[in-house]
């Protein structure tokens, strides 16, 4: 079946429409090997998540991910469910662990997806078996030492080992691989600082200034760490 060219103008659709068709467009030239590059940036991340999502390309490390990343959601709705005007301190420590909860996800998606990936290249059982050992040694030394998945530590992890740079898929609506990077250290860094220091009130004290995480920035930053992967996702698995 050739690529679809292009939609039916008559009888014109409404918007919502029009909108899905273009979603399913982009699903079926990617499933026919259109070039998504060739697409409207906004769609890019639409077709790498339809990809994943419903052509079972999803890799065992991003299938792992999406069950994990559910603890961040359900910490952020507990917190939603016993928030009111003002929101009582003791329920702050919801957001700070649902933070930490969706960048431990994402950090353990990156480690299993390298090993997967690693496992790919080294030529799996049939690969040469001193080298692939030798391989899958160095790789397991260097993730004892990676502990935060930052742009800064994934970046180079995945140079060195599939000689990809994965941070220039991160592009997506409104994000751009620029932007995606500084967002992800400035994360990493939010989420070292929470998990390291106590932003529990003391009695007594008055309460910081701002707090360690704010109920809307939280629940785009669990998006932000969903879109990462997703789109990590479908670009190793084109590339690989």
């Amino acid at each position: 079946m050739a690529p679809v060219a292009s939609l039916t103008a008559k009888p014109r659709p409404c918007r919502i429409c029009r909108v899905t068709a273009v979603w399913r467009v982009s699903l079926h030239n990617a499933a026919e090997g259109v070039d998504r590059q060739n697409l409207p940036i906004s769609f890019q991340a639409v077709t790498a998540y339809l990809a994943v999502r419903f052509q079972k390309m999803a890799s065992q490390a991003f299938q792992t991910f999406e069950h994990a990343i559910q603890d961040a959601v359900d910490l952020l709705n507990h917190f939603d469910a016993l928030n009111t005007n003002p929101p009582p301190p003791e329920i702050e420590v919801l957001k700070r662990a649902s933070l930490v909860m969706a960048l431990a996800a994402l950090e353990t998606y990156f480690e299993d997806r390298l090993i997967e990936a690693a496992e790919k290249v080294s030529g799996g059982p049939n690969g040469e078996p001193h080298l692939a050992q030798f391989f899958r040694d160095s790789l397991a030394n260097d993730l004892k030492v990676f502990h935060t998945p930052s742009t800064d530590r994934v970046r180079p992890i995945f140079k060195k080992y599939l000689n990809l740079d994965i941070t220039e898929a991160w592009s997506w609506n409104n994000f751009e691989p620029t932007q995606a990077r500084k967002e992800l250290n400035a994360l990493a860094k939010k989420r070292g600082d929470i998990a390291h220091r106590s932003w529990r009130p003391v009695a007594g004290e008055a309460q910081p200034a701002a707090h360690a995480v704010k109920r809307d920035d939280l629940r785009k930053h669990i998006h932000f760490v969903k879109q990462v992967a997703t789109v990590t996702d479908a670009y190793l698995e084109e590339k690989i």
